[in-house]
């Protein structure tokens, strides 16, 4: 079975095959450092990702309206709880699943889970009705969030071009394709998972540079002379060189002076 990320890869090696023949070696190169450019500018790597998420995204949306099923076992679950939710019936389904046999007088609980997946879905039911493709719609929006999500991240951590070819390879990763087009809740577990790791990371990051900037120099202040009483510092100044040019003579200098 070829799934959607083969499919796209190998389109991507074939035309990278037949520009390496038309352009030769002298063009390949400028027509590389062309595309770093403009996916590694602000402008650029938005757009890109825009165009991404519209082709792919829509490409998704054909599969699901395409799809006369929700899947099996669990994803049949959670689409039944989901449209009984909507219709006001509660936490209930009302099919037996897998191979079970149905006895009229004998009821247990269903393994649903978790429970936010139907909950989720339920507004997607009561807007559009029980359809198939309704209770996808949510996959969708996780891939857009998921898809900006990884963006941002690898922009923050390194730049735009990891952050830009990070995106693309997840979500036409076929497991992550496989989870847009079935009501599983690992899509919207990864995107929430992502997230908080992502937050925690921005706030030891921000912690840390809030502690670099608090800390105090490690260079000692110049020591600060304490100022003498007044006079006391011309005094004791001046006594060195009053024997020798001061207006008071001092003892020895009267004895020479009457030597001579």
């Amino acid at each position: 079975m070829i799934f959607p990320d083969s499919l796209l890869y190998g389109l991507l090696g074939i035309g990278l095959l037949a520009l390496t023949l038309v352009l030769g070696g002298a063009g390949l190169p400028r027509l590389s450092d062309g595309i770093v450019r403009a996916i590694g500018s602000p402008q650029g790597g938005r757009l890109l990702l825009g165009l991404f998420l519209a082709i792919w995204l829509g490409y998704a949306a054909t599969i699901i309206f395409a799809m006369p099923y929700v899947g099996h076992a669990d994803y049949s679950d959670n689409a039944v709880v989901a449209r009984n939710l909507a219709a006001g019936r509660g936490w209930v389904v009302d099919y037996v699943t897998q191979f079970f046999q149905l006895y009229n007088d004998l009821t247990r609980p269903q393994e649903t889970w978790p429970l936010l997946q139907p909950v989720w879905m339920a507004p997607f039911v009561a807007i559009f009705g029980p359809e198939n493709w309704a209770v996808k719609l949510p996959n969708l929006i996780f891939n857009l969030i998921l898809a900006i999500l990884v963006y941002r991240v690898g922009t923050n951590i390194w730049d735009r071009r990891v952050g830009l070819t990070a995106a693309i390879f997840t979500l036409t990763n076929y497991l992550f394709f496989r989870l847009t087009i079935y009501t599983t809740n690992d899509l919207g577990f990864t995107v929430f998972v992502l997230g908080a790791i992502y937050t925690l990371y921005r706030g030891v990051e921000e912690r840390k540079s809030r502690t670099e900037n608090r800390e105090p120099r490690t260079e000692n202040p110049e020591p600060r002379t304490q100022n003498p009483e007044p006079g006391s510092g011309r005094r004791e100044a001046g006594g060195g060189c009053q024997g020798f040019g001061g207006r008071e003579s001092s003892p020895a200098r009267r004895a020479f002076s009457a030597a001579a």
